[in-house]
């Protein structure tokens, strides 16, 4: 079987009724994402085709694009601007940053993936434009264009190894400290309580499990795409 050619993508994208608003942000979107490293070997007929079936959003500064508790599962790539994550603010105090995330980040994929409720509240930092694409329309993008879905799905999946590979470090790193504030803690309030410090430290191992979960939703998404694929 001969693999379709970068043609083949632009022609199919061509068809799509959606194509001329498509295009006219992908460029700006690509040229942002492409200086991030984001796909970079992407051209513009990859990048229409990805936008055919995806959305383009912006913020303005102090927006919110998710807060904690959401149900909603779409993922997003930010192509510029800056985002933070913060504590969910409550009445009279004023919210916590906990990180940031630049262009050429993903947020949203565990959501996209396993379709729980969102983890973080994310807001803009400032003004900042993103590609919107949710489980339903990324599953169409792959069942039309399989490979680049896998070249997508490989390049969000490379992030999110490197972001696990940050929190393990991190907790790793910070475990034995926080098992002893606990045991303080404990302590000092008359408490019986005692913490295995080895047992805290092995909770940067918990990146690894879920690397791997992420992993096999991964391999799953892929395959759905190649199975629809086969059956048109």
């Amino acid at each position: 079987m001969v693999a379709p050619t970068h043609m083949d993508y632009e022609g199919a994208a061509k068809r799509n009724g959606a194509m001329a608003e498509s295009e006219s942000r992908a460029v700006p979107a690509q040229e942002h994402l492409r200086k991030a490293g984001f796909l970079a070997n992407w051209r513009e007929a990859e990048w229409s085709a990805l936008l055919t079936f995806a959305e383009y959003k912006e913020l303005v500064p102090a927006e919110f694009l998710f807060r904690q508790g959401d149900v909603e599962r779409s993922m997003y790539i930010l192509a510029k601007g800056t985002l933070e994550f913060v504590d969910p603010p409550k009445p009279g105090t004023p919210p916590r940053r906990l990180g940031v995330l630049q262009p050429g980040g993903v947020i949203g994929e565990q959501a996209f993936l396993d379709g729980g409720a969102r983890a973080l509240t994310v807001r803009a930092v400032s003004a900042s434009a993103l590609i919107r694409i949710d489980p339903e329309s990324f599953t169409a993008f792959a069942a039309r264009h399989p490979v680049l879905a896998t070249e997508f799905l490989m390049e969000v999946a490379r992030l999110v190894s490197l972001k696990l590979r940050d929190t393990t470090a991190m907790v790793t790193q910070h475990a034995p400290e926080r098992a002893v504030e606990i045991q303080a803690s404990a302590e000092e309030s008359g408490g019986e309580r005692r913490v295995d410090i080895t047992s805290v430290a092995r909770a940067g191992n918990l990146g690894d499990k879920q690397g791997m979960e992420f992993f096999d939703r991964l391999n799953q998404q892929i395959k759905e795409g190649m199975r629809r694929r086969s059956q048109t």
